[in-house]
């Protein structure tokens, strides 16, 4: 007798292919552009920050360093050994404020550079804002080109507000840093210990995380894809 086939089951009906996006009109396509420039300026100034930031931290260190030396010599400190020692404290203290002045020109010039990478980075967001605006003004209702940079926008505008709240914490401890001290100050010793908590301050970066900043720009750039078709 011949060999009974294996009957098949029924095949499932295939789901319908959801059909591919429309690639975007020119309108997007500018919006996307925009977005493309922006994460350029936002890298830039990210790069800028962090190099700058490593700047400032050894120069603050350094005068954190010069302001301990300085209490030393110039307070009623032990000296243990060298008390007896003829002109070690002169020596020192004169040290010491030759130190703090390198040190606070260093962090004069790195302030410098800090104020404006974040004055880089709010006029690139501001004009980011701008554009994006002015194509959802125009674009097609539900673009979402434009929701999608709207987004970006809205991100990289709280970020910039971050880096607004460091720099005005640094600027406070660079005017703290860059005051000259008084020569023999009975509060010499204080303030050489609340140096120690600026340098830890600064190093933390207590508002700011630019690691987040750098996720954005990647997802901004991702979006914003030079490789589309122009309808």
């Amino acid at each position: 007798m011949p060999k009974k086939s294996p009957s098949k089951s029924p095949r499932e009906p295939r789901e319908p292919k959801a059909p591919p996006p429309p690639p975007p009109t020119r309108d997007e396509l500018a919006v996307m552009r925009v977005v493309e420039q922006a994460c350029t300026s936002l890298d830039l100034s990210r790069r800028r920050w962090v190099k700058l930031s490593d700047s400032g931290k050894a120069a603050l260190s350094g005068w954190a360093n010069s302001m301990q030396r300085l209490a030393y010599a110039e307070t009623d400190q032990p000296w243990g050994l060298l008390a007896d020692c003829e002109g070690v404290l002169e020596g020192v203290g004169a040290r010491a404020r030759t130190s703090l002045g390198t040190h606070r020109t260093q962090l004069e010039e790195a302030m410098r550079g800090l104020e404006a990478a974040v004055g880089a980075m709010r006029a690139a967001v501001v004009t980011l804002r701008q554009r994006v605006d002015a194509a959802a003004a125009g674009a097609a209702a539900g673009s979402v080109a434009v929701e999608r940079a709207s987004q970006v926008s809205g991100h990289a505008e709280r970020i910039a507000r971050t880096f607004e709240q460091e720099i005005a914490l640094r600027r406070a401890i660079a005017g703290e840093a860059l005051a000259d001290p008084e020569p023999g100050s009975a509060g010499e010793p204080a303030r050489a210990e609340r140096a120690k908590l600026y340098l830890s301050a600064w190093v933390l970066g207590v508002y700011v995380e630019p690691d987040e900043l750098e996720e954005l720009i990647a997802s901004g750039r991702a979006f914003a894809d030079p490789n589309r078709n122009v309808v």
